[in-house]
């Protein structure tokens, strides 16, 4: 265990605060690395997003429950609290088996049940009667035949079976523009982070495995030796700086033999 000199005030809160801003003061100096560790994170970030992460397209298509009316013309209070009960029912009805099956059996190309149930999604605002279907695939064409072919299959099974008046389709199934995911923004930012990190933490790795005294302060602050002077080492290859300091050693020698 070491140990300071009685005159040294040191506290285990003063040397945390001193390794942090010496800790800070060795990343600022490592900046030109941070920024080269943040620019191969952008690039590894944009080349998985366009090589390695199929993009998504999503088509959506919105459809209306409205219970059978007490009469031709009038839609009553109760008309609409059954509707809104029905259209929480009508997601049950349109994921099951029967529905899948036969909206695969439908389309043109090879799909199961199973991965339909995965890629669609329904989804009901809190006291409205309007169901939202999302149909999420890595072909836009797929995507809306998927939701258009879903839709008719779903109503006309939930009308047979309920008993309703009918279940109106709102908005058909749209042709998505641009994909849905993956967002290469988002992963940008990721990809940078996470470079940044790893390389803040092997420079913190070297930062706490370095243990030499660099200033003066360290010696008074680790050992409670007083520095009384610190010479300068100039290493070869400083050219006119090293000729410099020289010329100056010489001139001071021929003052002191005079």
């Amino acid at each position: 265990m070491e140990r300071y000199p009685e005159n040294e005030k040191f506290s285990i809160d003063d040397e945390i605060t001193l390794n942090l801003k010496e800790w800070f003061r060795f990343l600022f100096n490592k900046f030109y690395i941070l920024l080269l560790a943040a620019a191969a994170g952008a690039v590894l970030a944009l080349l998985i997003t366009k090589v390695f992460i199929t993009p998504m397209y999503i088509s959506e298509t919105k459809v209306y429950v409205m219970a059978r009316q007490s009469s031709e013309t009038t839609v009553t209070f109760s008309d609409l609290e059954l509707s809104s009960q029905l259209s929480a029912d009508y997601r049950q009805f349109a994921l099951s088996r029967p529905v899948l099956e036969a909206t695969a059996e439908q389309l043109d190309f090879d799909i199961s049940a199973g991965a339909l149930m995965q890629a669609i999604s329904i989804d009901t605002a809190a006291d409205a009667r309007i169901l939202n279907i999302s149909v999420e695939s890595d072909d836009p064409e797929h995507a809306q035949a998927i939701a258009d072919v879903f839709r008719e299959a779903s109503n006309e099974r939930f009308t047979e079976i309920v008993g309703v008046d009918s279940v109106t389709t709102i908005e058909e199934a749209s042709l998505p523009a641009s994909a849905s995911s993956p967002n290469l923004a988002v992963n940008l930012i990721i990809g940078i982070v996470i470079a940044v990190l790893l390389i803040c933490i092997i420079l913190t790795f070297l930062y706490i495995r370095d243990d030499s005294l660099k200033t003066p302060d360290d010696v008074e602050h680790y050992l409670g030796l007083n520095v009384l002077a610190s010479i300068p080492i100039l290493e070869k290859g400083y050219g006119a700086d090293a000729a410099s300091y020289k010329a100056a050693r010489r001139s001071s020698r021929k003052r002191s033999h005079l």
